[in-house]
C-alpha cells in the first residue's frame, strides 16, 4: 500500500492477486481530515479488484434564508439572530456544546485542546466561562512515547453529554481511546454563588473500549451509557453509578459500521 498526501487529499494503491495469476490494480481517493494527515491502522477500507471509486466533492450548503418565527411564508422554520459571541481559547478548537438538564450552564468540549469549559448560560443567551478551570482530561504521563503523540500531542476530544440529573457529565476522548467522568459541584438551587464554588472535579478515567469514542448517548432512564466508536466499528455499553456517576463495562458490544452519532429513539 503505497499513500500520498497532497493537499490532505491521499491516494491508495491495492494491489490484489486473484486465482487466475493476474494481478489488477485498484485505486481509491479518500479525502483525509485535513489535522490528520495520516492513516489509523484500525481503519479498513474494503475495495473489489478492478474497481476505481471516488468519493464525490459535497455540494455547498444552500443559501440561509430568514423566515418569520410563526412558521410564515409556508416554510415552517424559524429564523435565527446572532445575540452573542463566546470566544473559545485560541487553538482549542470548540466542538460539542451541551446544556445542562436543570440549571442554566452548559458544558463545551474543546477539540483540539481535548478540555472542557463550563459555561454560564445568561437569559440573554450569551455564555461566560467560570473562573475555576475544568480539571485536565488526559493523564499527565499521556502520550508519553506513543507513535500517536505526532497527531496535535495526543490531544483529540469529542463528545460529552450530561447525566441525567445533572449531577455528573461524560466526556470522551479519541486517541487514548477513554471515558472520563467529571462530577458538577455547585451551589444548590436558591443559594447566593458565595454558597459554593461552581466547579467540575475528576471522578473517573477508564478505556472507552474500542477505537476512536467519537460519539456516545445516555439511556432514557440513565442507567446505561452507549458509546460508539469509529475507527473499531462498535457500540460498547456501561453501567451508570447514579451514586457515584462511576462507569461499569457490561461486556457487550454490538458491530456497526463507522459509528458517528449514537441516540435513543422511542419506537
Amino acid at each position: 500500500t503505497q499513500v500520498s498526501h497532497k493537499s490532505h487529499t491521499s491516494l491508495t494503491q491495492v494491489s490484489h492477486k486473484s486465482r487466475k495469476s493476474h494481478t489488477s490494480l485498484t485505486q481509491v481517493s479518500q479525502v483525509s481530515h485535513p489535522f490528520f494527515p495520516f492513516v489509523i491502522p484500525h481503519l479498513s477500507l474494503l475495495v473489489s479488484p478492478s474497481i476505481t471509486a471516488t468519493l464525490p466533492t459535497p455540494p455547498p450548503p444552500p443559501p440561509f434564508r430568514e423566515q418569520p418565527a410563526n412558521g410564515g411564508g409556508g416554510g415552517g422554520a424559524y429564523s435565527f439572530k446572532a445575540v452573542s459571541r463566546y470566544d473559545a481559547p485560541a487553538g482549542w478548537g470548540p466542538r460539542h456544546l451541551a446544556l445542562h438538564p436543570t440549571r442554566e450552564l452548559a458544558l463545551l468540549m474543546c477539540e483540539m485542546s481535548a478540555r472542557v469549559i463550563l459555561l454560564r448560560l445568561h437569559a440573554d443567551g450569551s455564555l461566560t466561562p467560570f473562573e475555576h478551570p475544568a480539571p485536565a482530561l488526559l493523564p499527565d504521563e499521556w502520550p508519553g512515547d506513543d507513535p500517536l503523540r505526532t497527531f496535535n500531542e495526543g490531544r483529540w476530544g469529542a463528545d460529552v453529554c450530561w447525566g441525567a440529573d445533572g449531577r455528573f457529565a461524560y466526556a470522551s476522548l479519541r486517541l487514548i481511546n477513554a471515558i472520563v467522568v467529571l462530577k458538577l459541584c455547585a451551589p444548590r438551587e436558591g443559594e447566593a454563588e458565595g454558597g459554593g464554588q461552581t466547579e467540575l472535579q475528576l471522578v473517573q478515567r477508564l478505556p472507552s473500549g474500542g477505537v476512536t469514542p467519537r460519539n456516545m448517548a445516555l439511556s432514557p432512564g440513565g442507567e446505561l451509557l452507549v458509546v460508539g466508536h469509529q475507527h473499531s466499528h462498535s457500540l460498547v455499553s456501561f453501567r451508570v453509578d447514579k451514586e457515584s456517576g462511576k462507569l461499569t463495562s457490561t461486556g457487550k458490544a454490538a458491530h456497526v459500521p463507522c459509528v458517528s452519532c449514537v441516540k435513543f429513539v422511542q419506537l
